[in-house]
């Protein structure tokens, strides 16, 4: 019935689908790995421009606080001064309040007033 060649060629090709299924494993895990390995660089690279970015927004921010103090200083400066001009003006008026509120009229004006 089997003879001792049929059971080599037996052998063989057992041998050889092994080695596929084997190697196709291989193959398989070392896309796998690539993957991960690939996925992991982008967010390296990722990391780093976020990272980049992270500084540069620094640095502007930095500038514009120092803008910011720059304003506040002037700001500060010209309430000192409007609080200076506002004392000189009050030892300039009158102690006593003047009335300007106009007199009551107390007879009719003649017409030519009017004219």
């Amino acid at each position: 019935m089997f003879s001792m060649a049929d059971f080599t060629d037996n052998k063989l090709a057992v041998g050889s689908i092994i080695a596929f299924l084997f190697g196709s494993l291989i193959k398989v895990l070392d896309y796998l790995f690539r993957r991960k390995s690939h996925s992991d660089d982008l967010a390296t690279q990722l990391r780093s421009e976020l990272h980049t970015e992270v500084r540069e927004l620094s640095a502007d921010n930095d500038l514009l606080e120092a803008e910011l103090d720059i304003w506040k200083q002037k700001y500060w400066d010209q309430m000192a001064q409007l609080t200076e001009s506002r004392i000189q003006l009050g030892l300039l008026l009158p102690k006593e309040p003047i009335d300007v509120s106009p007199e009551p009229m107390t007879e009719i004006p003649p017409p030519e007033f009017f004219d």
